[in-house]
């Protein structure tokens, strides 16, 4: 038996695909059993119980950010007492604070601890007692661990400098697929889609502002907008003021079997990240991985951990985040259009060498 401990985004009411759905997926086409359970990481959403058909839920309160994390607490300890693992189980439990029920309970169920980093930074909250806190249990949750699973290689790089290099993985942050990826058809070229969120630190604004100076020139293309945000009312604003109906889609956040249906109508994936969020320079993008399985070369800053990959293999275009233009963004997808045969190749050959049913196949010897 598995259990699955994450926090879970949710824009929307609609639970964001994560690393933990990734894995409850893979365990799923093994046939595995398992239990999940899950907290929304902010806010909005909630609190979720799955095992097997039977699944269960609790709406969240505002109690304020503290007393947000004690109910966290609360609700892991009591669905795992409910049923708690034994000697041959398994649990994987997804940050510091889904991880502190594994420490207190692993001296007296023995259970097979995974820590899974799926997010690190340098500094990660502005509080600096629950940074205090927060680094505390990432520390502990290291020594009790039988194994630490890395979303990204800077993670691991990180961990080996710590003195936790036997322990650290590299899980890298893509889907589960049952075919193999395959190149895009050249005739998509000209279509553009980008899946994230709609704020200022991911350039959506100044790719809207791409997009017009594109259709002053007249150039061939059109672009789909997934996800929810903070500028999602400005992004729709943007494209209604300047007319950009005709060419730019705004869908807002999807279930990811929608998000899989659109990216395979599409040629070039965007994910412009900028530096505010100092966990986007540990993080192994999944949007460009998802952009990846489908053949579509990427446009990139130099933010994410799988930019340096992107570069390496000529998979797409890397651009520095801190000079990111409307021309930059402009010149970045006519080089691809104009390589597209090499670009959507070498997108493939870097998604083969990442497909996540093997390395979780590795990972956990099944």
């Amino acid at each position: 038996m598995y259990y699955l401990i994450s926090h879970v985004v949710y824009q929307k009411a609609v639970p964001i695909y994560g690393p933990i759905h990734v894995v409850a997926e893979y365990l799923k086409l093994k046939k595995q059993k398992f239990i999940q359970i899950t907290a929304p990481l902010t806010f909005e959403g909630k609190y979720e119980y799955i095992d097997g058909r039977f699944a269960e839920s609790e709406e969240i309160t505002d109690a304020g950010t503290v007393g947000k994390y004690l109910k966290d607490i609360f609700y892991f300890f009591k669905k795992l007492f409910a049923n708690p693992p034994g000697l041959k189980d398994t649990v994987i439990a997804a940050d510091p604070l889904c991880a502190f029920p594994c420490i207190i309970l692993k001296p007296f169920y023995s259970f097979t601890f995974i820590y899974y980093t799926v997010d690190y930074a340098d500094k990660r909250f502005d509080n600096a007692i629950i940074e205090y806190l927060y680094r505390f249990l990432d520390s502990v949750a290291l020594i009790c661990a039988d194994r630490n699973w890395c979303v990204s290689t800077r993670i691991v790089e990180i961990r080996r400098k710590q003195g936790y290099g036997t322990k650290a993985i590299f899980i890298p942050n893509t889907n589960i697929t049952t075919s193999l990826p395959t190149t895009q058809n050249e005739t998509k070229k000209s279509s553009l889609i980008y899946v994230g969120r709609m704020e200022k630190n991911m350039y959506v604004l100044e790719l809207l502002a791409a997009c017009k100076k594109m259709l002053a020139a007249k150039k061939k293309f059109s672009l789909t907008l997934i996800g929810g945000g903070n500028l999602a009312e400005d992004v729709s604003n943007y494209i209604e003021k300047y007319k950009l109906q005709k060419f730019v889609k705004y869908l807002g956040p999807l279930a990811n079997s929608d998000v899989q249906a659109q990216l395979a109508q599409h040629g070039i994936g965007l994910g412009l990240y900028g530096d505010s969020k100092n966990w986007n320079r540990y993080g192994d993008s999944m949007k460009i991985r998802e952009y990846q399985q489908f053949g579509l070369p990427v446009i990139t800053t130099d933010v994410p951990s799988n930019a340096e990959e992107v570069a390496a293999h000529k998979a797409g275009v890397v651009l520095p985040f801190n000079a990111i233009t409307e021309t930059g963004i402009i010149s970045a997808i006519q080089e691809i259009q104009n390589g597209y045969a090499t670009f959507t190749r070498n997108s493939v050959i870097v998604a083969k060498n990442n497909l996540k049913v093997k390395i979780l196949d590795r990972a956990l010897n099944l």
